[in-house]
């Protein structure tokens, strides 16, 4: 497995997995609503209680964007990185 590859897959898992933790960690949890797990996602507050579905969905939703945003970011810092040690070792 190259290196753009490996920065794909963990970019995608970390904008989904953290963005799902960050909107459906009870409040007991460190996970609740840490910036560390997703420092992009937002702090929603509804006027009244809602069912754990729209948290899903919210965290979903979320978690693809950040994913394919992180996803696209990691392939184009492995290609770097490898372009530039294909010059490397060329000259």
């Amino acid at each position: 497995m190259k290196l753009p590859e490996k920065l794909v897959i963990a970019g995608f898992s970390w904008g989904m997995i953290g963005s799902l933790l960050f909107y459906l960690s009870p409040m007991s949890w460190p996970t609740y609503e840490s910036m560390l797990l997703c420092p992009w996602c937002a702090y929603i507050d509804f006027f009244r209680p809602v069912p754990w579905t729209v948290w899903l969905r919210i965290g979903s939703i979320t978690g693809l964007l950040a994913g394919l945003a992180l996803a696209v970011l990691g392939a184009g810092i492995g290609f770097l990185v490898q372009w530039i040690r294909k010059q490397q070792t060329q000259t």
